[in-house]
């Protein structure tokens, strides 16, 4: 027998325990809470956290505990329940429940639950903003040079936030490939290629810049088979400097070439971090929201306000052992991981808050449980009740040979030629029928007049962007003055051509396979005739 936590190999069989099943639906239905982007505030993403908590509470009554564990998990919990009745934010409550419940649960299999789950949510978003209006948040920015631009989230609450989506999406799947030589080049092609087209939409020079950090340093830690003494000093003391640049180095700049020249490349969020410390004061347990008139786009300075000064200590030192305990380990896949995306706070407020998308928790879930192994399993009540579930291993094995009955190449090519056929024979023209996009004051940051709306508004061949109303000042943007409808345009040409392709590719693959199966059954009978 072959025994990994909650991986067991017998007699050709693979087992899954109940406590590890529990984990894996409750991190689904938290991942699906967030990957379809729902709010903390609505109704259904309250259903899920629900079903989350009652998940969690089974996975503790059929497992096995030491007290050590049972106190660490019960200071955690009301630490949560603490932070969320100070602050009102469920964000640090979640990462708690996804820390205490790691118990016997690999990581890897987590990884594969959040690609599975993470990648549909993705993909169904994006189709419903495409084909169904679902568009979520859009904004109009100038852009590279482009002037005004129309970013679009897919579904989701703000631009970043797509394209953040998509760079956790693209860390399950380098976590689960990098080490595996013959599938990652291709697996880095898809991922680009989608970054591409998330790029298009979002326009996220953060989300860009977090996806490739992260290819890098997945890369860089797979060339490297042993760190050196000062890569293990400047990784480990990471989450100290940037903790120091995220509030040590905006408030001793302040003015000046250096600091207007990094104001510029962080979009204006430093000058953000200045005055939010000029405005707000810190607390040692955090406070509410409440009084504050924007928010900020970084992950440290947003928890030192909502959690308070000694918790964001703890997460330093946290996150200081986690790094040093993957070094030890030689965990470089995981070190990349952790490394991206506490390189990612410095820009983007998703670490702590209630997005769900810092993955790096699973990780402290599971260092918290291989530091307390050691004690005895006291809390035991219903432990009889955590049955193994089997499923033969040769599943997976005939399911890759289907899969390798398929000439890939030609699927690709019929992929390719029909995305290429739609977009340049199918779509010819203005396709979205529109010729005048008027855009709300607040959600535009561009140069020109505005002005306000017609009377009557003029519906036909018009987008609002987001609302209709005569109290509202608005940007008119039209093909004489901006690319901006010629972008959309575009977009959506590339959007329906690539659907195309892959619904394409997947009609030619399953005729592949039936035409497989139908020679494998011709086979069989020709040869039971040839012997009667």
């Amino acid at each position: 027998m072959f025994s990994l936590k909650g991986i067991i190999m017998e007699n050709g069989k693979e087992q899954i325990s109940l406590e590890e099943l529990l984990y894996y639906i409750l991190f689904a239905v938290i991942s699906f809470s967030k990957g379809t982007g729902l709010d903390e505030g609505e109704l259904l993403f309250r259903v899920c956290l629900l079903v989350g908590i009652m998940l969690l509470a089974c996975k503790f009554l059929i497992g096995k505990y030491s007290i050590l564990e049972i106190v660490i998990a019960g200071v955690l919990g009301i630490w949560g329940i603490f932070i969320f009745k100070i602050t009102g934010s469920l964000g640090m409550f979640i990462y708690i429940i996804l820390i205490i419940g790691m118990k016997n649960v690999p990581v890897k299999r987590v990884f594969i639950t959040g690609a599975a789950v993470w990648g549909s949510c993705m993909f169904f978003s994006a189709a419903g903003a495409v084909f169904a209006g679902r568009t979520g948040v859009r904004i109009i920015h100038e852009r590279f040079g482009m002037g005004p631009i129309l970013r679009e989230s897919l579904g989701y609450t703000h631009p970043n936030v797509l394209h953040i989506t998509y760079a956790l999406f693209m860390t399950f799947l380098l976590y689960l490939y990098i080490e595996n030589k013959k599938k990652i080049l291709y697996v880095v092609c898809l991922l680009l290629l989608g970054n591409a087209y998330v790029f298009m939409y979002s326009m996220s020079s953060t989300g860009m810049l977090m996806t490739i950090a992260l290819l890098v340093l997945f890369i860089y830690f797979d060339k490297r088979k042993c760190l050196s003494k000062t890569e293990s000093l400047l990784i480990q003391g990471m989450p100290l400097l940037c903790v120091m640049f995220s509030i040590v180095l905006p408030l001793a700049l302040r003015d000046g070439v250096f600091y207007e020249k990094l104001n510029r490349l962080f979009h204006s969020r430093i000058w953000a971090v200045i005055y939010f410390f000029d405005r707000y004061k810190i607390t040692l347990f955090g406070s509410g929201s409440e009084g504050m008139d924007f928010s900020i786009d970084n992950s440290y300075v947003g928890a030192l306000h909502s959690y308070g000064l000694i918790p964001l200590i703890i997460m330093i030192a946290v996150y200081s052992f986690l790094l040093r305990y993957y070094i030890k380990k030689n965990g470089r896949k995981e070190l990349a991981v952790i490394c991206t995306f506490l390189f990612a706070g410095l820009s983007e407020p998703f670490l702590f808050n209630a997005s769900i998308k810092n993955i790096t928790v699973i990780f402290i879930g599971h260092f918290l449980y291989e530091m307390t192994q050691n004690g005895n399993n006291i809390f035991q009540l219903f432990s009889k009740y955590n049955r193994l579930f089997s499923f033969p291993c040769d599943i997976w094995a005939k399911m890759r040979g289907s899969l390798s009955e398929i000439n890939w190449k030609r699927v690709m090519g019929v992929a390719a030629a029909s995305g290429i056929v739609c977009f340049l024979f199918l779509f010819p023209g203005n396709r979205i029928q529109i010729e005048k996009v008027y855009g709300e004051e607040s959600l535009c940051d561009v140069r020109g007049d505005t002005l306000r709306l017609p009377k009557p508004p003029v519906m036909e061949k018009t987008l609002y962007i987001e609302n209709i109303s005569e109290d509202v000042n608005y940007y008119c943007f039209t093909n004489e003055n901006s690319h901006l409808i010629e972008v959309m345009d575009l977009r959506y040409k590339i959007s329906v051509s690539l659907y195309t392709a892959a619904i394409a590719g997947m009609l030619y693959a399953c005729g592949q396979l039936y035409l497989c199966r139908l020679k494998g059954k011709r086979a069989v009978i020709s040869i039971y005739e040839d012997k009667s």
